[in-house]
């Protein structure tokens, strides 16, 4: 019976973008050896909307509202996370896309940016926009660590293409 390298190996293989499937077919075992080893190493690809949401609530520190409301559920925010994760190269439903574009809409045409403040009751709200907030979506808080360089451009305005038109997709799932 064949058996997977050792786990330097396999980390390497994994940070190379090797999929579960082409490491199996190299050292003839199954994808799912390959997943639960990766796994028991702490090392899983994260769904984009997972990524979206761990890096929100890092990035802007979110946490319950006045009466222990969570901003979790506010449209605003809603809307954010699908932008981020179309930006990100997920494939969205038309439901969401219909959300993107009426978000982008309403920023263009009222010229604002969403702030997320734990003092209102939904969180993220709009706010006029600075010449210092450029085509971002939302205000990056002050003193706070900036995101990655890929989560920084997909806070824009600026739509990614369509699968069709090149880009690639991703899980689909609405989290």
């Amino acid at each position: 019976m064949a058996k997977l390298p050792t786990d330097g190996v396999l980390r390497k293989l994994f940070q190379l973008g090797q999929s579960d499937q082409e490491i199996a077919d190299q050292y003839d075992v199954t994808p799912q050896a390959v997943n639960k080893r990766l796994v028991n190493m702490g090392l899983r690809k994260k769904p984009v909307a997972t990524r979206v949401m761990e890096q929100v609530k890092a990035t802007w520190g979110m946490a319950p509202q006045k009466e222990n409301r969570v901003p979790y559920d506010n449209r605003n925010f809603q809307a954010l996370k699908y932008l981020l994760r179309k930006n990100l190269g997920d494939t969205l439903s038309e439901h969401q896309e219909r959300v993107i574009k009426r978000l982008v809409e309403r920023m263009e045409r009222e010229h604002v940016v969403l702030v997320y403040d734990r003092e209102q009751r939904d969180g993220w709200i709009f706010r006029p926009r600075q010449s210092a907030d450029g085509d971002i979506v939302a205000r990056y808080p002050k003193g706070v660590e900036l995101p990655p360089a890929d989560f920084q451009r997909a806070n824009t305005l600026k739509i990614a293409k369509p699968e069709s038109e090149g880009s690639t997709g991703g899980a689909a799932d609405d989290q």
